[in-house]
């Protein structure tokens, strides 16, 4: 999955971070320009911002796929998988907005963010 690709699917599951991904306060991305690090970084804003909003369905689909990408790539070494680790589980550990998702996590991701929620 691309970059394109990545921001396509989390509008899908979250339409609203549209919204925020074409404001101009988005600055991971320049003109139509952008990395998978980039679209995870401004979610990770999202997510901070609209955790508790978020129906349990969409915190559902969006752990099954961190867990997904993570558990085949445990040493985060394709760009989807470094993105989702670095930019996305590193952000929210040890924060509200992770410690509720602990729940929605699998264990290869729960394990990476364990790692950085002490």
């Amino acid at each position: 999955m691309n970059s394109r690709e990545f921001k396509e699917w989390l509008v899908s599951v979250f339409p609203d971070f549209e919204k925020q991904w074409e404001s101009d306060e988005n600055y991971s991305k320049e003109g139509e320009e952008y990395t998978v690090h980039g679209v995870c970084i401004e979610f990770t804003h999202y997510y901070r911002q609209n955790y508790g909003a978020l129906t349990t369905n969409q915190k559902k689909r969006l752990f099954d796929f961190i867990e997904e990408v993570v558990a085949n790539d445990p040493n985060d070494e394709s760009p989807m998988a470094n993105a989702l680790c670095t930019c996305f589980l590193e952000n929210i550990a040890g924060e509200e907005a992770g410690e509720t998702a602990i729940a929605f996590m699998g264990k290869a991701s729960r394990t990476y963010y364990a790692q950085w929620s002490k």
